[in-house]
């Protein structure tokens, strides 16, 4: 990364993810390593950084290399990504890439494009469904759904979501929905809690306020990449939304400033969020973004990928207890390409998370007070009997009422 790189890099993170509140003055040319005795104390780990631009720089070339339609000629029409990197335990950003080539294009899409997060999306869907409302519970992650076409009245016309592939599995139960990345259930979930209840989960997560339509559930409004990250991370930290910084400090003629910061804040109970995080564990293990593996990436490990209509945005977001790291793929000018997230972001993701584990390993997550573990029959969802042929463990929020299996009562 040269100079002058580093510098735009850390005065665009500044300008737009930590302008300082009313009322605070920021240091006078903070950008300015050593003029008139200034110094500023960054975040960026510069290994990391290099790490990050090569595995972006090799993603794409790969991508082009094993499908010949997506390059061009022409470089300001070249396939794009963003990689974006934080500490979880500090928000802290210590990799930021805005582009493939900044000599061809200084545009920061980190940090200032505004693009559809697509199925991104369904966790905060499912954050929203999970939470109690009214003193009682009308989701668990055991809860059985019908994951099938569906038909959704829209304004006088009918919408039909469709799932990706045109591919739908049936009876199943919440954690395998998002594992796959059902469409369908994310529609029905988002429909039955409210458009109201999704739209103000996305606004407490910083994703502003998304039109409440029920596309929404998948993700048919646009962020930024780093907006996206910071509502990822707040789920990281269990529910504390922080808002990312490329700065530590500004030294000023030898005195140290501690650079302002917006104060984190709760925006989901504790156990809730890690309700999310084990999901989004399960999409690793056994669902979309499972050739993670595969390629080489090991631990504990959460996540989601995106994929918008006709390919146009490809995402993959994943976290551990130490580094949140977001991968997006696409043409500037929203041009489809025609690939899903676990085909475009996941292998970039894979390759930058592989050698970074090394320097923040991926250790396992701390499961917060509020969150029970309970025996299920996975066929009903219910606490399984002693009868139940086939038994599950699955996690609660504490205080869950669960019925016995009714489906095995006195099979003995």
């Amino acid at each position: 990364m040269t100079r002058r790189e580093f510098v735009q890099t850390v005065a665009g993170t500044l300008l737009l993810a930590n302008a300082p509140r009313s009322g605070e003055a920021a240091p006078s040319n903070p950008t300015a390593p050593d003029q008139f005795g200034t110094r500023v104390i960054a975040t960026i780990d510069l290994d990391l950084q290099r790490l990050a631009e090569a595995s972006v720089r090799g993603g794409l070339a790969r991508l082009e290399t094993d499908f010949p339609w997506l390059r061009r000629a022409d470089p300001a029409a070249r396939l794009q990504a963003v990689l974006i990197a934080i500490d979880v335990r500090t928000g802290e950003i210590r990799a930021l890439v805005g582009g493939r080539d900044f000599g061809a294009s200084q545009f920061n899409r980190a940090l200032n494009a505004r693009r559809q997060p697509g199925s991104a999306f369904k966790p905060f869907v499912y954050l929203t469904a999970l939470a109690p409302r009214g003193g009682r519970l009308d989701f668990t992650p055991a809860s059985i759904v019908s994951d099938e076409a569906i038909r959704v009245p829209v304004g006088g016309t009918v919408w039909e979501p469709r799932n990706y592939g045109d591919r739908y599995e049936g009876r199943m139960n919440l954690r395998r929905a998002l594992a796959i990345s059902s469409n369908s259930v994310a529609v029905q979930l988002a429909l039955h809690v409210g458009l109201r209840a999704i739209a103000a989960t996305a606004k407490a997560f910083g994703l502003g306020e998304p039109p409440r339509l029920p596309a929404v559930a998948l993700g048919a409004f646009e962020v930024t990449p780093l907006q996206l990250a910071t509502a990822y991370l707040a789920l990281a930290r269990q529910g504390s939304l922080i808002s990312p910084t490329t700065i530590r400090r500004v030294v000023v003629d030898g005195v140290a400033q501690p650079w302002p910061r917006r104060p984190e804040r709760p925006v989901a109970p504790p156990a809730l969020a890690y309700l999310v995080t084990s999901l989004l564990l399960s999409v690793v293990e056994s669902g979309t973004a499972a050739s993670l593996r595969s390629l080489g990436v090991t631990g504990p490990v959460a996540g989601k990928t995106g994929t918008t209509d006709e390919g146009r945005d490809a995402w993959f977001i994943g976290y551990t207890t130490s580094l949140l790291v977001l991968v997006w793929v696409g043409f500037d000018r929203r041009q489809p390409h025609g690939l899903a997230g676990s085909q475009a972001a996941v292998p970039i993701f894979a390759s930058f998370m592989r050698r970074a584990l090394r320097r923040y390993p991926a250790r396992p997550f701390t499961v917060p007070d509020g969150v029970v573990q309970i025996a299920i029959d996975p066929t009903t969802g219910a606490r399984a009997r002693a009868e139940c042929p086939v038994v599950v463990s699955e996690l609660f929020l504490a205080g869950t009422d669960l019925p016995p299996c009714p489906a095995h009562a006195g099979t003995a």
